[in-house]
């Protein structure tokens, strides 16, 4: 799906700007330190997607070593990746404060439901 550099450039630079724009709105007194942390999630969603097309290329099936039938190991590494995201999320909420928390959660969810992430693991 994301087969040449250009295509994964691409990829790269939208995610960073959509995860830019969702954290549009942070106090100017937070802007500079908070960059790091858009920094990091966009790198995150960005390895996320692109083992999301890796499993729907390859499937959730591979072989080991012995030629059998095993998971992917593209599995194990999406869940940990979407592990460290939600981590790097709540960095993000820790750093904004009580007041921005509850808002950029529910902004998360959507965002994740709009994408169906989840919904797609579960399909595979």
């Amino acid at each position: 799906m994301y087969d040449t550099e250009l295509e994964r450039q691409v990829l790269k630079a939208d995610i960073t700007k959509k995860v830019k724009k969702f954290f549009s709105d942070i106090p100017k007194e937070k802007k500079y330190a908070a960059n790091d942390i858009i920094e990091k999630m966009s790198e995150t969603l960005y390895i996320i997607e692109m083992l999301k097309a890796e499993i729907d290329s390859e499937g959730i099936w591979g072989t080991n070593g012995n030629g059998k039938k095993s998971i992917s190991p593209a599995i194990g590494a999406f869940n940990n990746t979407m592990k460290l995201y939600l981590s790097v999320f709540k960095q993000m909420c820790d750093f904004l404060g009580d007041k921005e928390i509850k808002r950029k959660s529910d902004e998360l969810l959507t965002f994740l439901k709009n994408k169906d992430w989840f919904n797609w693991l579960e399909k595979k």
